[in-house]
């Protein structure tokens, strides 16, 4: 997603920003690749217009060919790394409160917000002027035209519940679309969305590429513009968001169940990544 003049970006020592985007909000253009992986709270619909996308979203690659709609919880890292030259994309971000204060399928709901990426594969023309008219409509920041757009976007999503699918589905088809040879770095983050939870070392770490652990880190951050350990530190927190909004668990639980050896580290990293506290996360979405 690019990053609009309005765009207000928390303060943190992390490479990967977080990005607070002030209500919904929608832009189009010529995507631009992304220097660094970056994560939000909000939900967020690309429609790939035409072209070629590539995601590197929570771990691994996703290719999306054009006509492609892809709904996630932007909570996880996720960077723009490449495109074709014709590319052309939509983007409209849905506050997560909107979200939750919905009737949706449970499968649905579900694959949401376990940050699972849906994916309409044959999105149809319609769906360009909806973005188009969304941004207009948006631009006038007037509470009607807001109201309408969250209105026609719950009719699309529920459109997309119906018939779309999770990466996990579709993954092989869209992996097709262009093939890559994977990389060291890509392979750590692959490594590390899969073990977050577990005690891990950068040593560790860096064997499971038979790497130096110093040439490891380096090449890491090169590749998504931050550190393993803020890497691992993001997608523990984004687990930690997901237990916040799916259950009643305490916070001294959901600081364990997240990866965190202590519940100080889990505040002060909770904090710093996401600009408030546990608990007052947790209240503001109910």
């Amino acid at each position: 997603m690019p990053k609009p003049e309005h765009m207000r970006v928390l303060e943190t020592r992390s490479g990967i920003e977080l990005q607070e985007i002030i209500g919904l909000q929608a832009w189009e253009g010529h995507p631009r690749l992304m220097p660094a992986a970056h994560r939000h709270n909000e939900l967020e619909l690309n429609l790939i217009a035409q072209g070629t996308a590539v995601y590197f979203f929570g771990g691994r690659r996703v290719t999306l060919p054009a006509n492609s709609l892809m709904l996630f919880w932007a909570i996880a890292p996720h960077q723009l790394v490449e495109t074709t030259p014709d590319a052309f994309m939509y983007w409209l971000t849905l506050p997560l409160s909107w979200f939750l204060h919905l009737n949706w399928p449970e499968p649905f709901r579900r694959a949401v917000l376990n940050s699972e990426l849906v994916f309409d594969p044959g999105a149809s023309p319609e769906d360009s002027h909806l973005f188009t008219r969304w941004q207009a409509d948006l631009t006038r920041n007037l509470p009607a035209d807001r109201e309408i757009v969250l209105l026609e976007a719950e009719a699309r999503l529920k459109r997309l519940a119906l018939r779309g699918e999770t990466a996990s589905q579709s993954q092989r088809e869209l992996a097709l679309a262009s093939p890559h040879q994977i990389s060291h770095a890509e392979k750590i983050a692959e490594y590390l969305a899969i073990h977050y939870l577990e005690d891990l070392k950068i040593e560790a770490v860096a064997a499971q590429v038979s790497l130096h652990p110093n040439y490891a880190m380096d090449i890491f951050r090169k590749t998504f513009g931050t550190t393993i350990l803020e890497y691992l530190n993001t997608l523990r927190v984004a687990h930690a968001q997901q237990l916040l909004v799916n259950s009643d668990h305490s916070v001294l639980t959901i600081a364990l169940d997240s990866g965190f050896n202590s519940t100080s580290q889990f505040y002060a990293t909770f904090n710093r990544l996401c600009g408030l506290s546990p608990n007052a996360y947790r209240k503001s979405l109910r």
